[in-house]
C-alpha cells in the first residue's frame, strides 16, 4: 500500500466515558506504534486497539473517562530502525519492498512532524563547534 500524506496524529476533545471508541485514520504496522497523549503529555493510560492498522480501519477504545478539559491525542511513533532485512542478492517480493518503503516514509513523516514543533535555531545562533548563545530576558 502506498502511504497517504495523512498526518500520523489525531486529537479528540474529552467528555467521553470509559469505552469510547476513537477512530485512528493513519496507517500503522504494530499496536505498539500508537501512543496516547493527554494534553500533550505521553500517557500510560491503557487503551485497546481493534482493526489491522490499515488506513481508516483501526480504532482505539478508552479504559479511562476523560473530562471536557482534556485533549486526547493518538500519534504513530515508529522506532528509528530497519526491521525489514532485504536480501543482498536475489528476488524481493513486491509486498516486502513496499512495506520497507512504507516504514521509511513513516519515519520521515515522524521527523517532519517533530521538526514542526522543535525549537528553531538560526544561522549565527550556534557558532561552529559551539553551543547556543544565552538569550537575555
Amino acid at each position: 500500500m502506498a502511504l497517504e500524506d495523512t498526518s500520523p496524529i489525531i486529537s479528540y476533545n474529552g467528555t467521553a466515558p470509559v469505552g469510547t471508541i476513537y477512530p485512528l485514520p493513519f496507517v500503522f504496522f504494530a499496536n505498539s506504534h500508537v501512543k496516547l497523549y493527554i494534553d500533550g503529555v505521553i500517557s500510560e493510560d491503557v487503551f485497546t486497539i481493534s482493526g489491522d492498522g490499515s488506513a481508516g480501519t483501526a480504532e482505539a477504545t478508552s479504559t479511562v473517562a476523560y473530562t471536557n478539559l482534556q485533549t486526547i491525542t493518538f500519534s504513530r511513533r515508529v522506532p528509528y530502525d530497519q526491521p525489514i532485512v532485504l536480501p543482498g542478492n536475489g528476488r524481493v517480493a513486491p509486498d516486502t519492498l513496499e512495506r520497507a518503503y512504507d516504514y521509511a516514509v513513516m519515519q520521515a513523516q515522524q521527523v517532519s512532524t517533530d521538526l514542526l514543533v522543535a525549537p528553531k535555531a538560526f544561522p549565527g545562533d550556534i557558532p561552529p563547534g559551539g553551543s547556543f548563545k544565552k538569550v537575555a530576558n
